[in-house]
């Protein structure tokens, strides 16, 4: 058949002529009624399509390329047209059988693509040769024959095939026993009519599609695992090594010769290759296997390993293996498990298990797509000689990778050479020292660490531990330095290690010599390190390294997060509830804390001989708080399918869990830890706990962003470094500190659900269900993989049945309920475990309301409500999102009503093609079962109590609860059932005064006026009498954030209204005296600390104002006249006349309607509107801080205050915008989450500069100014400049006159001490003299003896004499002394005079020399200032000529940057010509932030994909990346003038976009 006209031109004649002629063959040979398929480049051979539209994609898209041989519409090759099979004729027949359309539809497909494997039809072209096989018990023969063969005379629903292969998928979804699946055939032998078709039993059935399935190849290796019996021992009897036999046993005939031989061990090998084209056989299959260069969303997020820098490393390096998109990239997983379902027998079998991750998310980590390489035989774990085993895996992944495989592609009809490479490994933490030789324990068991691990011997606890964390920290961190008491006292200085590459490691173990096999007595040798030996990091070379490209790989391993958040969390839980033998706190971890000489106040006390006392830690909790906890995670119920029943592992009384599986662990981390420990545990540790339960959360998200995991990196360090000061060393194992290196693995190799052992173990569990003969547990795996793995490839052909790649939905309900009601048609599923809850009046109302606003056919209503009460009054946003929450369900009931009287049609569902009926038709109808189903679910009785508080509604309202027992199918949630933060009793009155406005009949207006909010009295507080003050918590900006916030805000109010004088226009003009007072007042009754001055100041403010302005809307009436408004002012006695009439004065005039007019004006500007009622800020975020466990940011606040919490809606669509705005802005900018206020955080890049005096989303008190935000401080005045700088001189002349006071009282008191001193020498001085004049009367001559009288008269003048001359004398020497006394002091007051006269004039002096001093600095200065503002403006006009040539330069440059282009950028500081790394660029926004400064017009933001010299500088250092080495899959700046665009890869130019 001539077809030279197929590669004309598609406007030629001789073209459309012979498509034509294409069509008649086609409808003569292949036609599906009026329609073939179109073999075009759109359609692929997929689409069956009418004669003149075929005609017309062939001429406008042509044939798809290779498509020489029609073989999809009934054209064979030359050799087969004249003799071809009879087998391919039945097949013909197969597919022109109209009898069995279905049947082809799902098999013939099947068929077709089969033939590539048996006839490989192919690969010859029109005049090529083709396989004859001849072979008459041809398997495939017997399969075309079993797809014609009805499965009983008269049958066309089902073939013998179709039939078998669709109870076989039954059976295998089912877990069917093979005894149970016999059964079953011989009933439906006997149910079925005579000359049925159907297999004997199950060996039958396997047989019919034996042709299917790819088989294994069994090698035998020596019983001690040192050689494989392959290659150049295939033939050996024994083991060269250990001479170990091969054969178990050896039957031998009667003439001695060998019968049949039993070898010892047995490795069964699945190739790889026949399994990796397999994947091509089907087009659906070979699509998905270009998924991740066709269909992967390149947006530079991670959501596969397509988008991770370790697959573009690769693809920069090997770029051949990068062109064809089909080569396939293989995860290698590996891990040992027990095939027996006891633990008491010691079997350990390795599987090996390679993963193809071309393939979508949604498929890539199933079952059916896994596909096992190796099993490894037991008992015993190979160890070491696992590399004896990978032998033949590896050879044929060398093969593939080199050569590769001719392999025909179904979806594009064309052959390819197929390649594959093996991207990484999954093994956990012991597997990784199986299958790659790496340390993993002991002083240098960190993989990532290798010679830089941290680690310390425990002594007391026998363990090794892994602490230091802070080495892991930015340089500048605190916990380095300020804060090294926390830890062990010392700085630390060290950097992070940097883990080896597949180079380094190539080159450390080159020259290692590994001798294979075990010991033949069953002794384990341990190989202990000598004292003065190199430490050894790698225990062997790895078989790996035999693979050309291993080396480049840039990320080889992965660490299971699996295992690492099991060990987490059963570590935290062990030690929070103290669980015996499993805790990480007892005496011997207490013990190792004194060797380390840290955390003194938990060192344990002796209390006895070997008996020590454990002082409770930060995390110990009561017996009380344990059950708590405890309770808290024993009452978690989870939806079906989402996690185990983790209850049963929950033991309240004996305080302890026990018994938690993986995946338990992962809910338990992730989802109730943070709930559990908020309660029980202080706040500081509870903190820590819950920012480890965060980052498992970001670690598994299935869309990773590169910067994040930059910030996780140092999130996680700093959140180690808290736990090392909480926990005890021996808390932190191997396990605790892998988590550190976690996220630079995700950053480099893509979403953690490539690289966990979640699905591997599941795996595991599988293949585990497939022993049958526990003698034979290996065979019994393979024979039942290769089963299963048959019935996966038929399973790819089967849409309209459920399969294991098509499986139905777990909660899929197949009746749902059906109604003729327009709302609430729908029917849930009941839960287990029913039970009945009551639920008050106020409840039961807000659950009816939260089904009213969340159901999507009220929707209408919902608007039409909004509508009404928008043109009833002009009220603001919130007073009609309030009055819609709380009259919504009541007016519809009216509504309602009015439709069913009046007759009119109701909205029906959208997209319903019923039509619509009148309310009064639906109600005839269902009147009688509506009631009876309110009859059952108790609403009778809400409906009956209802109306009867209705009636009561105009008696004095009654303090009761309404009690209704609601079955368990209205039962709701209180979280749910609970719409607004307001106190039930209010809410209860509020609808009470509905009700009491309705039997009124008052109108809106009225309803209005009887609306208001009462006085708040704050009785509570007045209440406290005498108590002691309460104390206000408050945050660092000193805003009050306590639960008693809004209470100490309120009280604030109620003494504005009291204290303050309302005659004033202005705040400032308040006398302080008044604000003092009110201060005064308040600390009565609250702590209120300096930090709250500014608050309580700043709530005044606020708080005056809006009294004034409420008294103006209430009272004030332009019309009416003073004396009227006067009168008025009795309702509000806490006005006085004075001030009553000040204010009806300025209301009066013009300056208060400038004001009122500007406020309208401002109001009505307001289109950004907050949703968080009377909460502040403050106390919101300080909310958001306990929910998330860390201070929020700015545009978190903002968002949760402007979303409603009832619907998740938005007050206004410019508030919509700016949240979008938002989210936009942290895509695009995410290094701005890391910025402070001042540096200008997401919520000033959206909303721009802050106003004066106010902070948004900040609060009150805390200005622009006081929180040093650049830009908000003003100049100060010059008045307020000279009153400050007069109180600094009264300061300073007050300082100088004290230190003058403190000098002369000194000097006066010395002056004094000595005066005194005199005064008592001369006191001495004196009592001398008086003693001597009575010695000397005593002692003076006797006269001789005469009678009394004649000597008293003597004696007595005598003594007279001498009084009166010592009297002088004493008086003369006291006037002496008193005048000496005078002299000194009149002498020292002269003195001190001077010397006080000496010192001002001093002062003086020194005061006037540094005027003159100021006053030259002040002289000097401004020269200075006026040389350097000369200078600076040389400077920017040389700046502007240098920056205007460069952006003329970088104008020209960029055009041929394009965002998205691959490029090579060179060396910046030494030889410019050297490329130093391959990158793709990010942005050339010259606003753009990268390591916290602008690109401006010279740079441009890249992500290294592949470095060339890991010494190159950068020329934008990030923190601590100064290097090219450490810049591997980060977002650096690089400069315009040193780059090129790599052009075999560059994008088609763009016109440049005008700045």
């Amino acid at each position: 058949m001539d077809k030279s006209w197929m590669v004309e031109d598609r406007h030629t004649e001789k073209y459309i002529n012979g498509v034509k002629g294409f069509i008649q063959f086609a409808f003569s040979h292949s036609a599906k009624g009026n329609t073939i398929l179109c073999p075009c480049k759109k359609c692929l051979n997929c689409s069956w399509l009418e004669a003149s539209h075929v005609l017309e994609h062939l001429v406008c898209e042509g044939f798809v390329n290779g498509y020489r041989r029609w073989e999809y519409h009934g054209e064979a090759s030359s050799s087969l047209e004249s003799g071809r099979d009879a087998h391919v004729q039945q097949f013909d027949e197969v597919e022109e059988n109209d009898d069995l359309e279905e049947d082809c539809d799902e098999l013939a497909g099947m068929m077709r693509d089969m033939r590539h494997d048996f006839g490989d039809l192919s690969d010859v072209e029109d005049e090529g040769d083709c396989r004859e096989p001849t072979n008459e018990s041809d398997p495939f023969k017997q399969l075309v024959g079993d797809a014609e063969e009805q499965l009983y005379p008269g049958c066309t629903c089902f073939s013998k095939l179709r039939f078998v292969v669709r109870l076989l998928h039954i059976k295998s979804l089912g877990g069917w026993s093979d005894k149970s699946f016999n059964m079953l055939l011989e009933l439906q032998k006997e149910a079925f009519p005579k000359g049925s078709k159907l297999p004997k039993n199950f060996h039958e059935a396997k047989k019919m599609i034996r042709c299917l399935r790819l088989d294994y190849v069994s090698i035998h290796a020596c019983d001690n695992d040192c050689i494989l019996f392959w290659k150049e021992h295939a033939n050996a009897d024994c083991c060269p090594k250990c001479k170990a036999s091969r054969w178990k046993s050896q039957k031998k005939r009667p003439d001695g010769r060998a019968a049949h031989k039993v070898p010892v061990k047995v490795l069964r090998y699945f190739p790889i290759a026949k399994r990796l084209q397999r994947l091509f056989i089907s087009a659906k299959s070979a699509t998905d296997c270009r998924w991740h260069d066709e269909g992967r969303t390149k947006d530079g997020l991670l959501r596969h390993p397509a988008d991770s820098p370790a697959w573009k490393h690769f693809d920069a390096i090997h770029t051949r293996f990068a062109e064809d998109s089909r080569n396939i990239r293989l995860i290698i997983a590996t891990d040992g498990f027990n095939p027996y379902r006891s633990m008491n027998c010691a079997y350990s079998v390795w599987p090996v298990i390679a993963i193809p991750i071309n393939l979508p998310p949604w498929v890539c980590m199933k079952q059916p797509n896994f596909i096992l390489t190796l099993l490894i035989p037991g008992p015993k774990s190979p160890g070491r000689d696992i590399d004896v085993f990978l032998e033949p895996l590896i050879d044929d992944l060398h093969l593939l990778f080199e050569k590769g495989v001719r392999t025909y592609d179904a979806s594009m009809s064309q052959h390819f050479q197929l390649h594959a490479a093996v991207h990484s490994t999954i093994t956990d933490l012991p597997g990784l020292a199986t299958l790659v030789g790496v340390v993993t324990s002991g002083e240098y068991g960190c993989p990532k660490c290798h010679l830089l691990t941290c680690s310390r011997w425990l002594t007391n606890g026998k363990k090794t531990c892994y602490m230091d964390h802070r080495r892991f920290l930015v340089r500048n961190h605190r916990f380095r330095t300020i804060d090294k008491a926390f830890f062990d006292g010392n700085v630390e200085s060290r950097t992070a290690p940097e883990p080896l590459t597949g180079e380094e490691v190539d080159a450390l173990t080159r020259n290692m010599e590994t001798v294979f096999g075990k010991d033949p007595t069953g002794k384990q040798t341990i190989r202990k390190r000598k004292r003065g030996d190199p430490p050894q990091i790698f225990k062997r070379r790895s078989i790996w390294f035999r693979l050309p490209y291993w080396k480049d790989l840039l990320q080889p391993h992965n660490i299971d997060a699996m295992h690492i958040e099991k060990n987490v969390c059963d570590n935290i839980v062990n030690t929070l509830l103290g669980i015996n033998g499993k805790t990480k706190d007892n005496t011997n971890s207490r013990r190792d804390l004194e060797l380390f000489n840290i955390r003194t106040d938990l060192h344990p006390v002796p209390v006895g001989k070997d008996t020590f006392d454990l002082p409770p830690a930060s995390y110990s909790m009561s017996p009380e708080l344990k059950r708590l906890f405890c309770q808290v995670l024993k009452g978690a119920m989870f939806p079906h399918g989402y996690a185990s029943d983790i209850r049963k592992n929950v033991h309240v009384k004996e305080k302890k869990i026990a018994g938690l599986k993986s995946h338990d662990c992962h809910v338990l981390l992730q989802q109730l830890f943070p709930l559990a420990v908020r309660k029980t545990l202080p706040e500081g540790v509870s903190a820590a706990l819950i920012r480890v339960s965060r980052f498992f959360k970001k670690i598994y998200a299935p869309v990773i962003r590169i910067s994040d995991m930059e910030k996780l990196e140092e999130e996680i360090a700093e959140t180690l470094s808290i736990l090392e000061t909480i926990f005890l060393p021996s808390f932190f194992d191997m396990m605790v500190h892998l988590m550190v290196h976690l996220p630079l693995q995700v950053r480099l190799g893509g979403p953690v659900k490539y690289s966990n052992m979640f699905p591997i173990e599941r795996f595991l569990c599988t293949l585990k269900g497939y022993v049958r003969t526990k003698s034979h547990p290996e065979g019994s795996i393979a024979e039942g993989y290769i089963f299963y793995e048959c019935l996966n490839f038929c399973a790819r052909y089967f849409e309209r049945c459920e399969t294991r790649i098509s499986r139905l939905v777990r909660n899929d309900d197949p009746e749902p309920m059906s109604s003729s009601m327009p709302f609430f048609n729908g029917g849930g599923r009941y839960l287990a475990g029913k039970y009945t809850i009551t639920l008050d009046r106020n409840a039961w109302l807000q659950a009816h309301r939260y089904v009213l606003f969340n159901y999507d056919n009220i929707t209408p209503y919902l608007s039409k409500h909004l509508e009404y009460l928008s043109s009833t009054g002009q009220r603001n946003a919130l007073q009609i999102d309030k009055i819609h929450h709380d009259e919504f369900h009541e007016w519809l009931r009216l509504h309602v009503a009015h439709l069913v009287d009046s007759g009119k049609r109701m909205a029906r569902e959208e997209g319903s093609s019923e039509e619509a009926r009148t309310y009064g038709d639906v109600c005839e109808e269902q009147v009688a079962r509506n009631t009876e189903k309110m009859k059952s679910l108790g609403l009778a009785v809400i409906s009956s109590e209802m109306k009867a508080l209705k009636k009561a509604a105009g008696k004095p309202k009654k303090k009761r609860a309404l009690e209704v027992a609601i079955p368990e199918s209205t039962r709701v949630l209180r979280s749910q059932s609970v719409m607004h933060e307001s106190d039930n009793e209010e809410d209860a009155d509020n609808e009470q005064e509905l009700e009491e406005n309705e039997e009124l009949g008052l109108d809106d207006q009225q309803k209005k006026k009887k609306d208001g909010r009462k006085r708040t009295r704050m009785h509570t507080v007045y209440d406290r009498g005498n108590q002691p003050p309460v104390p206000v918590s408050f945050n660092e900006k000193g805003q009050p954030n306590g639960d008693n916030a809004s209470e100490f805000s309120n009280f604030i109010a109620t003494l504005v209204k009291t204290h303050i004088p309302l005659g004033h226009e202005d705040w400032r003009l308040v006398p302080v005296e008044k604000k003092n007072a009110l201060l005064t007042t308040l600390r009565k009754y609250y702590v209120v600390d300096d930090k709250l001055k500014d608050y309580v100041m700043g709530t005044s403010h606020k708080k005056w104002r809006d009294f004034k302005a409420d008294l103006k809307k209430k009272f004030f009436k332009p019309e009416k006249t003073d004396e009227e408004i006067l009168t008025l002012r009795v309702e509000d006695n806490r006005v006085s006349y004075d001030d009553c009439v000040w204010l009806i004065k300025f209301w009066r005039s013009e300056e208060a309607e400038k004001r009122s007019e500007q406020g309208k004006k401002n109001r009505s500007s307001q289109k950004v509107l907050h949703t968080s009622g009377s909460k502040s800020h403050a106390r919101v975020a300080a909310e958001m801080h306990k929910e998330k466990g860390y201070a929020p940011r700015r545009d978190e606040v903002f968002v949760r205050t402007h979303i409603s919490k009832r619907d998740e809606t938005t007050m206004t669509a410019e508030t919509s915008k700016v949240i979008k705005d938002i989210d936009t802005a942290i895509e695009e900018h995410p290094e701005l989450l890391e910025k402070s206020i001042q540096q200008g955080d997401i919520l000033s890049h959206v909303l721009g500069k802050e106003r004066n005096g106010y902070v948004r989303c900040v609060g009150l008190g805390p200005t622009a100014g006081s929180l040093g935000i650049p830009g908000a401080q003003k100049l100060k005045s010059t008045k307020l400049q000279m009153a400050e700088l007069e109180a600094e001189k009264a300061w300073r002349t007050n300082e100088a006159l004290m230190d003058h006071m403190d000098y002369f009282k000194e000097d006066t008191k010395a002056q004094m001490d000595a005066l005194m001193a005199e005064m008592a020498e001369m006191r001495s001085m004196l009592s001398q003299s008086i003693a001597g004049n009575k010695n000397f009367m005593h002692t003076s001559e006797i006269q001789p003896e005469a009678s009394v009288g004649e000597y008293s008269t003597a004696d007595q003048s005598i003594h007279d004499v001498d009084s009166i001359e010592a009297a002088q004398l004493i008086r003369k020497k006291k006037e002496a002394a008193q005048r000496l006394n005078n002299e000194a002091e009149l002498q020292k007051r002269k003195e001190a005079e001077l010397l006080h006269k000496k010192k001002e004039e001093a002062l003086m002096q020194k005061n006037n020399e540094q005027d003159m001093q100021k006053k030259r600095e002040i002289e000097s200065k401004k020269k200075q200032e006026d040389l350097m503002q000369k200078k600076k403006e040389q400077d920017m006009q040389k700046k502007r000529e240098a920056d205007l040539k460069k952006k003329k330069e970088a104008t020209v440059t960029q055009k041929n940057h394009q965002k998205g282009n691959e490029v090579i950028l060179f060396n910046v500081y030494r030889d410019h010509t050297t490329p130093v790394a391959k990158a793709t660029i990010l942005a050339t926004d010259r606003k753009k932030i990268v390591g916290g400064r602008e690109l401006g017009t010279e740079c441009c933001e890249v992500v290294v994909n592949y470095i060339i010299k890991r010494d190159a500088i950068l020329p934008r250092p990030i923190g601590d990346v100064t290097t090219m080495g450490q810049a591997q899959g980060r977002t650096i700046a690089w400069l315009y003038k040193h780059l090129e665009v790599d052009k075999s890869k560059m994008k088609q130019a763009s016109p440049p976009q005008e700045e």
